[in-house]
Formats: C-alpha cells, structure tokens, sequence
C-alpha cells in the first residue's frame, strides 16, 4: 500500500503528515475531499522539512496480517466460544451467546495488549521517503 502527504510539522523523532485521500477512500465521507486528516510517524533521519512531500509505504502481506488480527479474528473467536460452550460444556442457546461474546471479548483484549506492547513494531513496517520534485 501506497500513499502520499505533506509534512505539516516536527518535532523531535516525528513527523506530522497530511495524508492525501487516494482510490481507497472514495467510500468514506469521513474527512474532506484532499486530504484524510493528520497522522503521526516516527522518523529520525533528519533530511525532511515542512511542506515537504513524502512518500510512505507499506507490504501488502504486512497490511494482510493487520486485516486479518482486526476483522477475521474477533469473528472466528466467536464462533470457537460458541462451539466450545456447545459441544463440550452442553450448555444451552442463550448460554453458548454469552460465551461467544465472552470470547469476543477476550480478542479484543489480546489486540489490545498487542497494540500496547508491540504497536510500535507495527510502525517500523511504514517506510517513509522524500518525494523529489
């Protein structure tokens, strides 16, 4: 995945991009029609300045594993809980509910631990480059 943006400030080891809308958003009416709104990264090499425009990429299989951790895994825990609470404790429907959203729960849980802890190896996979003009 591919996007561009201008560097709208820096400070110490971040930089502040205004992300441009590109093909993936024409669904959204979430931000305005140029840009996608603001987002932070973390860069250190020194070399881009305000109003610069930068490049930033990331590997389609990286943004594949991300898809699959946020909308296919609280889903398929779902369906684990309700089996499990089925086929092995013979508990009833309304039961077997419960324990799915239980489980839902517990996969939100773990994203949310894996945000905390390893989210910043999740930023290292954004590669960042000057565009040159």
């Amino acid at each position: 995945m591919k996007n561009k943006g201008i560097v709208k400030d820096i400070k110490d080891n971040s930089i502040f991009v205004e992300v441009y809308r590109d093909s993936s958003c024409s669904s959204c009416s979430s931000c305005s029609n140029k840009t996608c709104g603001i987002r932070e990264f973390k860069y250190n090499k020194g070399d881009l300045h305000v109003d610069d425009i930068v490049e930033f990429s990331s590997p389609d299989k990286f943004i594949l594993k991300l898809s699959f951790l946020i909308y296919i895994l609280p889903i398929l825990t779902m369906f684990l809980g309700y089996y499990i609470a089925t086929k092995f404790f013979q508990l009833g429907e309304g039961y077997s509910i419960l324990v799915s959203f239980f489980f839902l729960f517990l996969s939100m849980f773990f994203l949310f631990l894996v945000d905390k802890y390893k989210g910043s190896a999740f930023e290292a996979n954004i590669t960042i480059k000057k565009e040159s003009n």
